[in-house]
């Protein structure tokens, strides 16, 4: 290895070299960009069609079959499931692994778009979200006023405009706004005095109402277009509607009507603080910083509140600040991890010149790794951040046994230059393949499918060239540096703990059968251990905001579910340590397709906390559970903190379904019923709640015209339709263009109980009742379909770690029920997604290994040995269980994550002590011999370096945002603490039993 006498010989140009590197790195950190996570693809697109007049019937022969059909034809679609609710259907279509999320947009919305005209004219436009950035707001603003009409008008003229003009902003929706409207409230007396009906009526009003070509006039060489304009604009113009009817004279509609422009009766309602409120939704384009985004959109709300600063803005939910103080948390720990680096070394070495040396390279090896980054198109967020922090420690280790060889050379007589050189071959290529194992086992990650695998892309490069780098460093600068040192050294230091591993080391060479037993059986049961722990995608994030889904029985109307609402807010805005509530009750126009998004038994709770506190937390659960006694078949179910990678991971499915598919819908409602009844029998109370969703039913009219009724009246069924709307919720009859807004005209036919009411035919009234049969009954409130089928299903919500109890609880009760032929059930929902990811990585964790091997063999050139250095990977298990005991973690996504790097560092130990071994028994040294000198000689710098990595590690499990990264350090710490502690004595018994190192 030439570098480190390179470098040595040619001391400016390594300086100038290196200062260059740092100068493009330090460019390089100020363009990097800042966010949450790496920019990720969800491999779910969702859909939401509505249809806010019909029932769940016909949404799904008229609008869901199509769709689906539409849908599936789709390159890259591999399954849709639809959730069919009164007012609209919601479907989700799941994507092959590795299909680009915004071809497949593409291809959907043309598919969508043509089949749109088979829907019925009621049906709105098809609104397809998918992609990073898109499953949520980035931010949620309120804006409370007495008129909510006018500052919805403020918003959605002034606000919504100057923030979608913002670089960055994908797009801003104002929700809970009240819907202007035209009443026309008919005169039944009048009405039928004049022998008209509704749909005369109608028929004027949109007769009345046109706007189209007339053809092309031409005249003396010149050519005239002519439009026929005879458009009404305001309530004015629709009572002065000249009504047809045959003989008698002219009557306009004020006639036989009250004519008014005001507010549509609304359909849900959005509150702050208990006070009447529109929110605006904003939403990042996918790929975008979070930080910047979020900035801007408050620095426009900030200076439109100075425009006008009688409107008051309130942020009620932001991610960013979060993001920034997680993000910034990283970057302090991993300045704490260097300066306990820095500790270690002075406390080993006792001399304050080879510490400051790798104090000076540390930062050096950082700022360029931050070059690289920039060329390789990484972010600053918690996976890049979290691997250089990871790295501290690792960095180091390269540094110390390159210094610690040095300095026992120096203290041997060596000369300061000749030491340089020489400490720095020894242990180039043992510290090489070290390098090389801990960067192959990040290879892997990359063949993980989905939004994981691309998560693991930035931690992987982070960590692989923070590694290469300081591998550089520590041939090239620290030898430059030892060299020039020609002070005298202090006497050698003393090395703690020493005298102890020498005795254990003695004990275990003389009884090496009962040395190995105690310890296979110590693996064994940490094995087992972890294998019972819970399993979750990931850990939950405390982020200071609790979101609660409201519900009540269905078929409840919308001023219900506001004054349950109304109900709960009172009692969660006068508990100490919140801060705001923000609430919507029904159909507030929210942009999310989720399934219950427009449903009027259905509403929101969010509760921003003045600071995360987990008995403030407690309290307020406490107080909503004790308001919906109050209230009969009231549910509230808590959304799991989640960040925006766990919504990703899972596709944004339930947390666990069971379907039951069976031809009879009734028959596999009763059957998925009853294994929901027998599985919550066997579930703590405490759990989240089992629902069935196809078993949720509400009451419905429906009305059988009688055909010879409206014959003999000369009556058509849009006649009796018209009828109907206007005695119910009014018959929109058309629809008028003012600037950029539609505003429906909505005829009303006033009556205390419909169905008893009298319809004008002419000149005289029928009763209702002679033209149509009334029946009620149960409908479906909601209807579930998976690839153009029915199910019935069912659906836990709850978190992910206890989602292993509640499969087998439904498997239990699966088991003991008898299905009849054709009947087929499995699970489903986002714990299906964590097992697929789970194994992903377990296969990652395999390839990993296989790669570490085969550098392993061909660094020693032997088969043997690298498989004693693979010993020391099951060595780590007893400390991964005990760090995740200690610290109250899961099996996650990022546990794997740590548990694939912890494969990479803890054989770095092992390939330096293994190395030793070779060399003094090639030398002619007896194997118990080469294990005890070589034991001395690397227990110094085995101690140190795992120092290093392990308290480099420890500042991850504080601070903002820790509850993701803490389970990655635990698995790495406390495997890496053991795995050194029991390598220490294990490999060496292993080198004497297998005889040395005989290939």
């Amino acid at each position: 290895m030439r570098l480190p006498a390179l470098s040595v010989r040619r001391p400016v140009a390594t300086s100038m070299l290196f200062l260059a590197a740092t100068l493009l790195g330090v460019v390089s950190l100020a363009r990097l960009e800042v966010s949450l996570l790496p920019d990720l693809r969800s491999e779910a697109v969702r859909i939401w069609i509505g249809w806010p007049t019909a029932g769940v019937p016909e949404i799904e022969e008229a609008v869901a079959r199509p769709a689906e059909d539409a849908v599936l034809s789709a390159p890259g679609v591999r399954r849709v499931r639809s959730r069919v609710v009164s007012g609209g259907v919601a479907l989700t279509a799941e994507l092959h692994r590795g299909v680009d999320p915004a071809l497949t947009l593409v291809g959907l919305r043309e598919r969508l778009d043509a089949v749109r005209w088979t829907f019925p004219p009621d049906v709105e436009r098809p609104l397809v979200l998918g992609g990073a950035g898109e499953e949520s707001p980035a931010l949620v603003f309120a804006i409370a006023a007495p008129e909510a009409a006018a500052i919805a008008d403020w918003a959605e003229k002034i606000l919504v405009p100057r923030l979608e003009q913002l670089d960055g902003v994908a797009r801003a929706l104002v929700v809970g706004a009240p819907k202007p409207e035209i009443t026309v409230s008919l005169d039944e007396e009048r009405l039928r005095a004049a022998g008209l009906d509704v749909s005369d009526v109608a028929r004027s009003i949109r007769s009345a109402s046109v706007a189209t070509s007339g053809g092309a006039l031409r005249r003396g060489g010149l050519r005239f277009p002519v439009r026929v304009e005879s458009e009404l604009a305001t309530a004015a113009d629709v009572a002065g509607v000249t009504l047809s009817r045959a003989g008698g004279p002219a009557l306009a509609l004020r006639d036989v009507a009250r004519v008014e422009e005001g507010e549509a009766a609304p359909e849900g309602w959005v509150r702050l603080d208990g006070e009447p409120a529109v929110g605006v939704l904003v939403w990042r384009q996918a790929g975008r910083n979070l930080l910047d985004v979020s900035r801007r959109a408050r620095e426009e709300v900030e200076r439109l509140a100075a425009e006008f600063p009688d409107v008051h803005v309130e942020v009620v939910a932001d991610s960013s600040p979060f993001v920034r103080r997680a993000v910034t948390g990283v970057g302090q720990s991993a300045a704490l991890g260097g300066l306990l680096a820095f500790g270690v070394l002075f406390a080993f070495l006792r001399d304050a010149r080879s510490p400051l040396r790798l104090f000076l390279a540390l930062p050096v090896s950082l700022v360029v790794t931050f070059l690289v980054l920039d060329f390789a198109g990484v972010s600053l967020n918690l996976m890049s951040l979290g691997g250089l922090a990871l790295g501290v420690g690792m960095l180091v280790d390269n540094g110390i046994v390159c210094l610690e060889n040095v300095d026992r050379l120096r203290r041997d007589g060596v000369p300061a230059s000749v030491a340089a050189v020489q400490g720095a071959r020894q242990i180039a290529w043992p510290v090489l393949a070290s390098t090389l194992t801990t960067c192959a086992v990040f290879v892997p990650l990359a063949f993980v499918p989905g939004a994981l695998g691309a998560l693991c892309r930035d931690l992987a490069i982070a960590v692989s060239v923070s590694l290469l780098v300081s591998w550089v460093v520590s041939l090239t600068l620290l030898p430059l540096l030892a060299s020039r040192d020609t002070g005298a050294l202090e006497e050698r230091p003393r090395t703690p703990g020493l005298a102890a591993h020498h005795a254990a080391l003695d004990f275990a060479l003389r009884r090496p059968t009962l040395t190995l037993a105690v310890v296979g059986a110590l693996v064994l049961a940490s094995g087992l251990g972890i294998a019972r722990l819970p399993r979750e995608m990931l850990p939950p994030v405390a982020t200071g905001h609790l979101e609660f889904d409201l519900s009540l029985p269905a078929g409840v109307d919308a001023s219900a579910t506001d004054g349950f609402a109304r109900a709960l807010e009172e009692r969660v805005a006068a508990l100490p340590g919140v801060e705001s509530v923000f609430t919507t009750a029904g159909d507030t126009g929210s942009i999310d397709p989720g399934d219950d998004a427009r449903r009027p038994n259905h509403g929101t709770l969010r509760v921003r906390l003045a600071r995360p506190d987990a008995k403030v937390r407690r309290h307020v659960v406490d107080a909503l559970a004790a308001a919906a006694e109050d209230w009969p078949g009231a549910a509230i179910v808590e959304i799991p903190d989640a960040p925006e990678l766990a919504t990703l991971l899972s596709g944004g499915a339930a947390t666990l379904t069971l379907d039951v598919a069976d031809p009879d819908e009734r028959r596999g409602e009763e059957i998925a019923h009853a294994i929901a009844a027998r599985a919550t029998s066997t579930l703590p109370a405490a759990t989240f709640p089992l629902t069935v969703v196809a078993a949720e039913r509400e009451p419905r009219l429906r009305l059988r015209p009688r055909p010879e009724a409206l014959w003999r009246l000369g009556l058509t069924e849009d006649d009796l339709l018209a009828a109907v709307e206007a005695l119910t919720s009014g018959h929109t009859a058309t629809r008028l263009t003012r600037f950029d807004e539609e505003i429906p005209v909505v005829l009303h036919a006033p009556a205390d109980d419909p169905f008893r009411a009298t319809v004008a035919v002419g000149a005289r009234t029928v009763p209702l009742s002679e033209l149509v049969d009334v029946v009620t009954e149960q409908a479906p409130a909601t209807r579930l379909r998976e690839d153009q089928a029915r199910v019935a299903s069912i659906r836990w919500n709850g978190p992910l770690r206890e989602a292993d109890q509640v499969r087998r609880s439904l498997e239990a009760a699966a088991a003991g029920t008898t299905f009849p032929s054709g009947v087929t059930w499995r699970f489903g929902g986002a714990w299906r997604e964590m097992r697929q990811t789970l194994a992903g990585l377990g296969r990652a964790l395999a390839l990993s290994t296989g790669l570490v091997l085969l550098i392993l063999a061909a660094q020693f050139e032997s088969v043997r040995l690298p498989l004693l250095v693979l010993a020391a990977v099951p060595l780590a298990l007893p400390g991964v269980a005990l760090a995740l005991w200690a610290t109250n973690s899961s099996l996650s996504a990022m546990a794997a994550i740590g548990g694939i790097v912890l494969v990479g560092i803890a054989v770095n130990d092992a390939i330096l002590e293994v190395d030793l071994f070779r060399r003094y028994t090639d030398e002619g040294l007896s194997a118990e011999d080469a294990v005890r000198l070589a034991s001395e000689r690397r227990f110094r710098p085995i101690v140190m370096t795992t120092l290093t990595t392990v308290l480099g590690l420890v500042p991850l499990w504080f601070g903002t945002g820790a509850e993701l990264r803490a389970p990655l350090a635990a698995v790495a710490a406390g495997g890496l603490a053991s795995a050194t502690g029991l390598t220490l004595l294990v490999l060496p018994v292993l080198f004497v039993r297998l005889g040395g190192s005989k290939r």
